[in-house]
């Protein structure tokens, strides 16, 4: 080996994160695990030219189906083609593929040529991420368990009084969310004083005159439908006496973690994972209803809150620890990549370590 070859090996394992920056309309949550990777991962946004003419050695997907949806036919093919490319570019270049399975499935199904597509990402993938113990992954050599971190850091530490009886769902407006349930369930209260804020982009325009016209059928309802700028949206939880999640489907979700950072109670339905993060923050912080969401779920939900405590409990979330895991994974994947022994034991001593770290801090905040 060359000096150039080694000093090659020996520099920054180079990661290209499959996501967007926030002034973008990016998820947050890359963007923090990108700000608190140790000094020896350089991880940056991906590009296409990035991805088909820059130097990499790992990249990291969060939501596959981005790769190949678009509006219009033109658009799908142009994506589908440059994934092909992609796949083509991992693959010579021996550059790993770190997948972080946010969900079992997409919320909205893809075509078969997607499913097709996948599956050859799948095959070159060479370390799993799940956010819990829930979520299923292929059974393979390289797959950690590491949480979804808070997001505190992004804000600055204030008391804000609520708003007596104010409630609020945000987020991307779509289908599989509830609102339209939130919004029957909310008119079914006899108070007067009681509001609803519904805060977020609809999937499509026609969805949103949907929500629009049910909500325009009682004055307490305000709707906002855009994709509301980071302060309004901060200072929309922070004015919120409870926010109301009631997603049909719920596995992993940021929305829940982002109304908890800025230390609002929140309402969800009622499944193993929520009743685990009720146990972990404070059950008063975290407050689930079963089946379909009622007006008695809401009354309830609203009632518990003025006893919620000081802060919920998430320091088991803090990005350092949860970044330095997924580093671990990184370099697992390369080695794996590179012609690693895929039956060694799960995750390297490195990945091990961080994992323990992960569990004493949990072990400490009980």
């Amino acid at each position: 080996m060359n000096r150039r070859q080694h000093a090659r090996r020996k520099g920054p394992v180079r990661v290209l994160q499959v996501a967007w920056p926030p002034e973008q309309g990016g998820n947050p949550y890359a963007a923090l695990l990108i700000a608190h990777m140790p000094g020896d991962v350089d991880a940056r946004y991906f590009t296409w030219s990035r991805a088909l003419a820059g130097r990499f050695d790992v990249l990291h997907v969060h939501w596959p189906e981005r790769f190949f949806r678009h509006p219009k036919l033109l658009g799908r093919i142009a994506k589908r083609a440059l994934f092909g490319a992609l796949i083509a570019r991992t693959t010579l270049s021996r550059a790993a593929v770190v997948r972080t399975v946010h969900n079992p499935q997409p919320h909205e199904p893809g075509d078969r040529l997607e499913a097709v597509l996948e599956s050859a990402l799948a095959r070159r993938t060479t370390g799993w991420i799940r956010l819990n113990n829930e979520t299923p992954v292929p059974r393979h050599p390289n797959v950690a368990t590491i949480a979804h971190g808070h997001y505190r850091d992004l804000y600055t530490d204030r008391l804000v009084e609520p708003t007596p009886g104010r409630v609020l769902f945000f987020g991307h407006i779509r289908p599989y969310k509830g609102v339209e349930e939130l919004i029957d369930a909310f008119r079914g209260l006899p108070d007067p004083d009681l509001s609803l804020q519904v805060a977020g982009r609809p999937m499509t325009a026609a969805y949103g005159e949907e929500v629009r016209r049910r909500a325009h059928q009682d004055a307490r309802i305000a709707v906002d439908l855009r994709r509301v700028p980071d302060d309004d949206l901060e200072a929309a939880i922070r004015e919120s006496q409870l926010v109301v999640l009631p997603y049909r489907e719920m596995h992993n979700s940021g929305a829940l973690l982002l109304a908890l950072s800025l230390d609002r109670p929140v309402l969800v339905p009622e499944n193993t994972l929520n009743r685990e993060l009720a146990s972990e923050v404070g059950p008063r912080w975290v407050q689930t209803y079963t089946d379909r969401l009622t007006s008695d779920d809401l009354v309830r939900a609203l009632a518990s809150t003025q006893s919620a405590g000081d802060k919920p409990d998430l320091s088991a979330r803090d990005w350092s620890t949860l970044a330095r895991a997924t580093a671990s994974v990184y370099r697992d994947a390369l080695r794996l990549a590179r012609g690693g022994d895929r039956r060694q034991t799960p995750q390297s001593a490195q990945a091990a370590r961080a994992d323990e770290e992960i569990a004493r801090s949990a072990g400490d905040r009980r």
